[in-house]
């Protein structure tokens, strides 16, 4: 029995034609955004993949910044403690020459005066040296903290003070006219300090290559999660382009098959005029 009404055909060319424009849309939305999930409910699962992956990524790229400003402090602390030791070495050779029997009292004055001034400017130094304001020295090695990202991941830093007061005393070269003795307890005291600037400088390097190595890893994992980053959220060119393609040949097939249902009914209308 023929009737008006649309045929079965119709209704099923006209859902077909509805899904296939869907389609199209989210392909060109994804395409011309560059994300793979640009609409509300694409894969809400790899939205939170991706959010987490970024979250991670943005935590080491700052870990990484964080990581090399506290590398310049230990090459600054390192800098510092090489100077001094120059200084130390200084200190050791006029040590030496003070004590010399043919030293006239000018000589010891003159030896002193400048070992005393080489002394305050170790005290300068050990004192008053700073980096970004700070000084760096601190009073326990390793007392300093650094994050190296988003997940509790932080080292310890810091170079300990050192104690150095038996150069700080007054006549440091000055003796009588042999000299002997106290050129031996100077020398001593110089060691002494020596071995002290040595400890720091240990300290020093551990930490710049314990520094280095953990930088070199947060890099590896930065690439990683970026990495990771751009694989969930962004668009596959190749496969949703293709996936744009076969929409669009489906969308003019069914634009197509809907003007041959609507022709359909036109039988009737011949039906009705004969």
């Amino acid at each position: 029995m023929a009737n008006i009404g649309a045929t079965t055909a119709f209704y099923k060319v006209e859902t077909s034609l509805t899904r296939a424009n869907n389609e199209v849309s989210k392909s060109m939305e994804r395409l011309a955004t560059g994300k793979a999930n640009a609409n509300a409910g694409d894969r809400s699962s790899y939205v939170a993949m991706s959010d987490t992956f970024r979250l991670d990524f943005a935590g080491t790229k700052a870990g990484i910044k964080g990581a090399s400003v506290v590398m310049g402090y230990l090459e600054t602390g390192m800098r510092v403690l090489d100077a001094a030791s120059g200084l130390l070495s200084r200190l050791q050779e006029l040590a030496v020459l003070g004590a010399n029997g043919t030293n006239t009292s000018e000589d010891h004055d003159a030896i002193d005066a400048e070992a005393e001034a080489i002394a305050d400017e170790f005290d300068r130094m050990m004192t008053e040296s700073t980096y970004k304001g700070k000084n760096v020295f601190v009073t326990t090695a390793g007392q300093l903290k650094v994050a190296l990202g988003g997940r509790s991941s932080q080292m310890t830093f810091g170079i300990a003070a050192q104690t150095y007061a038996a150069l700080m005393t007054a006549d440091l070269i000055k003796t009588p006219s042999n000299g002997a003795s106290t050129k031996g307890v100077l020398t001593s005291k110089i060691e002494a300090v020596q071995t002290k600037l040595n400890t720091a400088r240990v300290q020093a390097g551990s930490q710049y290559a314990a520094l280095e190595s953990a930088l070199n890893y947060t890099l590896d994992l930065t690439a990683q999660y970026e990495l990771g980053y751009n694989t969930v959220n962004d668009v596959n060119f190749s496969m949703e382009t293709a996936h744009l393609a076969k929409n669009q040949i489906l969308q003019q097939a069914a634009t197509a098959m809907l003007a041959q249902a609507n022709r359909g009914q036109q039988g009737l209308l011949q039906l009705i005029q004969s």
